[in-house]
């Protein structure tokens, strides 16, 4: 392996005099409009719903359920007016592409001096899976004529010796398939300090210095060359311009949950992003791979601290991806994040079970961050981040706590009250309820399910995503599908977010494993296994409520039904997409790279196909590149 010695220190910059001051940015007046269009939505919200509880006199508890659903409106508001200007940004993006011509793919552009590493760390991953992204980026790049200006590094933390044997295995095949020798490097160190962030660090100790930019990559990112050097554009274009972050689109999903949820991400989640880099910029977020850095900028700015006390709150920080775009900004550099192409893809979590395997180990670090939102010297756009990133979890504790506390004021023994809360929920009868409670249960609704709606209308206005999603007609089933599959599935949702929240708080730590990427179906007794105390307890609290505040009987009745039904759900949603059900129905969540896949995905598919057709062939206990690796790493010959 080549080596290059003589890095520079990686520290943290912590004092204000170290600091870099960044020129003057024009101020953002569309995040000023947000802000306004929160405050006032959330103040409607939060008058309406005090007049509702207000007409009958208000209570202590009732004060505090105020409290509770104010908090809760700000949470979803924000993320309605964060899709409200990404639906403004891709409709004027739709248009000025439509006047533009094609830019050519071969002309004269950043790499012609240049220099970029792109770096996938690996934890206990499986090595060949990961390493066909890899493959599908470095033919892409090596096809449009500009792989010299790369350097390809894979960084193992693993430590089980057959998945280390594994890795240099597949790595080795790889650059004897591509004849990358010299190009394609396998690193493992000797002890992983820090988890993935301590990876990239001493990475950067080592060999920064050699580089322009760094391109960082998960085990399941795929990048198209294209994408890659239209980031390097911009990156030579914006001298102060730190990190670039492409919005990695969902693909691959085969299990009926990773299809569903793969739909909702090109729905809701481009909206999202497309939102954030209108509000955001040039202080955007970083969110761990498919992102360019400048390497310079990323080793003065980004040594990350050791948070004081013990973990689960103190020690190494997990969630690092958030802290660096902070220190970045910190330091004086920008951040932008790009949604105006193609070509950035991630693979997602097959089934409910391992998606909730990966949301604990994100609640954890996600919670380390409300120790940083007051640090000196951190932007206003730092401090929103960490607060949201916060919000994403702690917002399951605070419904459950709000509905428990509805229980608590309906099944209050004061007439008044209980005759309020039946006039609010048996409202077809017009005798004393209040006019503004259809307008409270109109707002509601509106913040929940409008960024559904504006994904709708921008996928029917957009005839090249419509037709991708096989028409108008599929792409509206396929919403109401995916609403009806996300409320089935979303009560148990928040109850395991409110459990990891409190453990998490009560001092238990996870471990940070490797996440189980392939479509593997869940049996019914693991599934019962796993999920059936939870789904016992939800089911039992409804059912509780319920006989206690007869009043709250239609608001319970969806929340039991979910719980029963949320066990064979997850069974049925971890199957592969073709084997029952939804095969009969092949034009359901559709989108557009799967229906018209670009080059790199077209690869990459070739590429597992092949494999499988190799695996199913013969399995050689003497495969003669065994002998290769061993020879090659300074072991004796292969048993």
């Amino acid at each position: 392996m080549e080596s290059f010695p003589g890095a520079p220190a990686f520290t943290l910059r912590r004092t204000s005099a170290e600091r870099i001051t960044m020129p003057m940015e024009r101020r953002n007046f569309s995040s000023i409009l947000f802000g306004l269009l929160l405050v006032l939505s959330t103040g409607t919200a939060a008058v309406t719903f005090h007049s509702v509880l207000a007409t009958w006199g208000m209570t202590a508890a009732e004060w505090l359920l105020l409290g509770l659903y104010t908090i809760l409106v700000v949470w979803i508001g924000s993320s309605f007016w964060i899709c409200v200007f990404g639906a403004i940004r891709l409709l004027g993006d739709n248009r000025r592409q439509r006047g533009e011509k094609p830019m050519p793919l071969l002309h004269p552009g950043p790499w012609q001096h240049a220099r970029t590493a792109v770096v996938m760390p690996l934890y206990h991953e499986e090595a060949e899976r990961a390493l066909d992204g890899l493959r599908a980026t470095y033919e892409s790049l090596e096809e449009l004529g500009a792989i010299e200006a790369f350097h390809f590094f894979v960084l193992s933390d693993s430590r089980d010796p057959a998945k280390c044997r594994n890795e240099e295995r597949a790595w080795l095949r790889l650059c004897r398939d591509l004849g990358a020798g010299g190009r394609l490097f396998l690193r493992r160190r000797k002890c992983n300090t820090g988890k993935k962030a301590g990876n990239i660090q001493e990475f950067c100790e080592r060999w920064g210095r050699c580089y322009d930019y760094m391109i960082i990559l998960d085990a399941d990112s795929i990048m198209a060359g294209e994408t890659i050097l239209d980031m390097m554009r911009r990156m030579e274009a914006e001298e102060r311009l730190g990190l670039l972050q492409a919005w990695p689109t969902p693909v691959n999903g085969r299990s009926l949950f990773a299809r569903v949820q793969q739909f909702a991400a090109n729905v809701q989640g481009r909206l999202i992003a497309a939102g954030l880099s209108v509000l955001m910029e040039p202080c955007g977020t970083y969110w761990g791979h498919n992102a360019i850095i400048r390497v310079e900028a990323f080793m003065q700015s980004c040594g990350l601290p050791r948070l004081s006390g013990r973990p689960p709150l103190g020690g190494e920080i997990l969630s690092h991806d958030f802290v660096e775009a902070a220190l970045l900004l910190r330091r004086g550099w920008r951040i932008r994040i790009m949604v105006d192409g193609e070509g950035s893809y991630e693979e997602g979590p097959p089934n409910l079970i391992e998606h909730m395997n990966r949301d604990r180990r994100w609640c954890q670090g996600n919670l380390q961050h409300a120790r940083l939102i007051l640090t000196e010297g951190f932007k206003f756009p730092s401090r929103m981040n960490f607060v949201m990133g916060v919000l994403s979890y702690a917002a399951s504790p605070l419904w459950l706590a709000f509905m428990m506390l509805a229980v608590v004021v309906a099944a209050q023994p004061l007439p008044f009250h209980l005759e309020a809360l039946r006039a609010w929920l048996m409202s077809m009868n017009d005798h004393g309820v209040p006019s503004h409670i259809p307008w409270l249960i109109g707002l509601t609704v509106t913040l929940l399910l409008g960024p559904k709606a504006l994904g709708l209308l921008l996928g029917v206005v957009d005839a090249e995503r419509r037709r991708a999603s096989g028409g108008a007609a599929a792409l509206c089933a396929s919403i109401v599908l995916e609403v009806a599959v996300t409320a089935l599935i979303a009560p148990l949702m928040m109850l395991m977010h409110a459990e990891f929240v409190a453990t998490t708080l009560a001092g238990y730590t996870t471990k940070w494993d490797a996440q189980q990427r392939d479509t593997d179906a869940i049996k019914l007794r693991d599934a019962a296994r796993l999920l059936g105390p939870r789904c016992a307890v939800g089911a039992t609290l409804a059912a509780m409520a319920a006989w206690w505040a007869p009043a709250l009987i239609f608001w319970m009745l969806p929340l039991l039904v979910s719980f029963v039904v949320a066990i064979p759900l997850v069974v049925l949603s971890s199957r592969e997409h073709k084997e029952r059900g939804p095969a009969r129905l092949p034009w359901l969540f559709r989108t557009p790279p799967e229906t018209m896949p670009s080059p790199v995905l077209s690869r990459l598919r070739s590429v597992r196909a092949l494999r499988g057709r190799r695996r199913l062939f013969h399995v050689r206990q003497d495969d003669p590149l065994e002998a290769e690796v061993s020879l090659l790493l300074g072991r004796g010959p292969a048993s």
